[in-house]
């Protein structure tokens, strides 16, 4: 599960065209998660959605709620609260309010 969360975030920052608003939030993801293999992947990425906290326009945080939900969308496995958690963390670092219905399959 938590490989296909980071897999998901690679392909955002491999995917992110020229001069979207999310460049450099998904481009940081992606070289932070080391292509998925890095043993240190989960630390990275929790590092890296804490440094751009606080940070995101309205831009960023509307496109990338668009994207938090392809992701739960695309989820065919319930999360472990681990995996959850870091979920949550991404969501609220792009100021995406986090409901219970989000995580229903």
């Amino acid at each position: 599960m938590l490989r296909t969360i980071l897999n998901f975030l690679w392909r955002l920052g491999a995917d992110t065209p020229p001069g979207n608003g999310n460049g450099a939030l998904f481009r940081g993801l992606s070289f932070c998660t080391g292509g998925m293999d890095d043993c240190d992947a989960e630390r990275d990425l929790k590092d890296i959605v804490a440094r751009y906290g606080g940070h995101t326009s309205a831009r960023i945080r509307h496109e990338t709620s668009y994207l938090i939900l392809d992701l739960f969308t695309d989820l065919v496995e319930i999360p472990s609260s681990t995996q959850l958690a870091i979920l949550v963390r991404i969501a609220h670092t792009a100021g995406i309010p986090v409901v219970r219905e989000s995580f229903v399959w």
